[in-house]
């Protein structure tokens, strides 16, 4: 059964159980105490019952903070862990991918110790977590002693056969709370990535800043933090940030920070192409954006986002190269006038269609008609011709759209070139 010291803000339906388990807890110890005839015990229950109320009736946050301080009052803290105990180690798997914080599933350096120093089954155990659904034990925190025990027993170590665990007891989600929130972050510079990611479910989870500051400190530490949860996870800010070439990319944790308020101000203004442009206009400018400072940078991007041309689509221009628009606005306009003609030609043939009828129906006029056919047939003709002009256009705009967006984004040294604009002549019979 899910602990409701670990309900989550978006998950409306857990906070509603939550109020309904505290409900029936409440009334079911109040009923309790009258059958026992307790004064003093009925009283607390009536009182608690009154303060659960008043939770209810306030903001969510409130319930989650007070619910388990209920609970904690009528049973006691929950053990969250099983004593020590030893298990066959054919019963442990890994799922580094959703236990593990860090960027690598172990730290070769702590397996490496490991492996020369030997393997002491009385130190600390490792944390697992029961997943019914594989019927196997999965390492929650440990990682890297896990491994390094597996390399000892392939190695011949029999007695790592069976390995001394402790048991987590909990959900998937709380497991996974634990592994990345309190248990598995590094204090190298790759724990930078552990902290962004525990800090990540922390806010997810409804956690305060006071709950926060027990995992992430200092105070200081823990707002960069939460700034740098809003930079993708995929882009170069976190890769640089997190990563052993930090030190190639000066003020970095201060760049990504600033980066990081800039996407919270914008929310989906700001996309992640946008974010990688920004990297690159910082530190790939000649130095020069390097230096800049905050409310210059701050302008620079209020000045592109809140520009009535302003275009999620396309990028910031913050080099002020050309933007797609000059190149390919009189593209368009010569489009529209060949499609109008494509019509007034069209429209033609159909009034010339209509002739031919009306003459065939008079009769007698035969050099009428065949001067309409021959008419038609030039329009036709001529319409073919203009919607290939249409479609070479179009190709032609989306070329430098695909050049012009290229350049805006990764500096090519090719620019786009302006096709030269010819518009057909007229000539209708």
């Amino acid at each position: 059964m899910a602990t409701l010291t670990t309900l989550t803000a978006e998950l409306t339906k857990r906070v509603n159980n939550a109020i309904l388990e505290t409900q029936r807890m409440l009334n079911k110890e109040l009923a309790y105490s009258k059958d026992l005839q307790h004064a003093n015990r009925i009283a607390e229950m009536e009182a608690h019952i009154v303060r659960l109320n008043e939770i209810i009736a306030n903001h969510e946050i409130a319930l989650k903070a007070e619910i388990p301080t209920l609970k904690e009052g009528l049973y006691g803290s929950e053990e969250r862990f099983s004593k020590v105990k030893e298990i066959n180690r054919n019963q442990i798997t890994v799922l580094p991918e959703l236990f593990q914080g860090r960027q690598v599933a172990y730290a070769e350096e702590t397996v490496n110790k490991i492996e020369s120093e030997g393997y002491d089954k009385s130190y600390e155990p490792i944390i697992v977590w029961f997943d019914k659904h594989k019927n196997k034990y999965v390492v929650i925190s440990g990682h890297s002693r896990w491994e390094a025990s597996e390399r000892l027993y392939k190695g011949g170590d029999k007695s790592l056969k069976t390995m001394p665990v402790k048991e987590f007891f909990g959900d998937k989600e709380e497991a996974v709370s634990y592994a990345v929130i309190e248990s598995n972050r590094a204090s190298t510079q790759e724990g930078k990535l552990s902290d962004i990611n525990a800090v990540s479910k922390m806010l997810k989870e409804g956690y305060n800043k006071t709950e926060m500051l027990k995992y992430i400190k200092p105070k200081s530490y823990l707002e960069k933090t939460i700034n740098y949860t809003y930079l993708n996870p995929a882009g170069k800010f976190i890769e640089y940030l997190t990563g052993e070439t930090s030190t190639s990319f000066p003020y970095i944790e201060r760049n990504a920070e600033w980066v990081g308020i800039l996407r919270k101000m914008y929310g989906e203004k700001l996309t992640n192409a946008h974010e990688n442009e920004i990297f690159d206009y910082i530190y790939l400018t000649d130095k020069k954006g390097i230096s800049i400072r905050k409310d210059e940078l701050f302008n620079l991007i209020d000045r592109r986002v809140n520009n009535i041309l302003f275009n999620i689509k396309e990028p910031l221009n913050l080099k002020n190269l050309p933007t797609i628009s000059p190149l390919t606005n009189p593209v368009k306009e010569l489009i529209k006038e060949l499609e109008k003609e494509v019509s007034d030609m069209e429209n033609e043939i159909s009034n010339k269609q209509d002739l031919i009828v009306r003459a065939k129906n008079e009769g007698d006029k035969e050099d009428l008609i065949a001067g309409f056919k021959k008419t038609i047939s030039n329009l036709s003709e001529r319409i073919i011709n203009t919607k290939t002009r249409i479609s070479n256009l179009e190709s032609e705009i989306k070329s430098i759209e695909r050049q012009t967006t290229q350049d805006l984004f990764t500096q090519p040294k090719t620019k786009a070139e302006m096709p030269i604009l010819k518009k057909p002549k007229t000539n209708r019979n």
